[in-house]
């Protein structure tokens, strides 16, 4: 059985819906989470009672899974 795409996913239909089709809209959508992560990460340290240069740099080696070593203790 064979079922046949229609509408505005027909183009790429491993998209969700609405998703932006052009590849400017991609990248900023894409740029816009990362940086919304980074931002939630960084605060979520910053809690912890690391400072803001620290809370950065655990969020980023965290992110790129680099994993250098903690600042402090978490």
């Amino acid at each position: 059985m064979r079922f046949r795409v229609r509408g505005r996913g027909a183009r790429h239909p491993y998209l969700a819906r609405g998703a932006p089709q052009d590849p400017w809209g991609r990248f900023w959508a894409g740029l816009s989470v990362l940086v919304l992560v980074t931002a939630v990460g960084t605060f979520g340290y910053y809690r912890l009672g690391l400072t803001v240069g620290e809370a950065l740099y655990q969020t980023v080696i965290t992110i790129t899974t680099v994993g250098y070593e903690e600042i402090g203790t978490v």
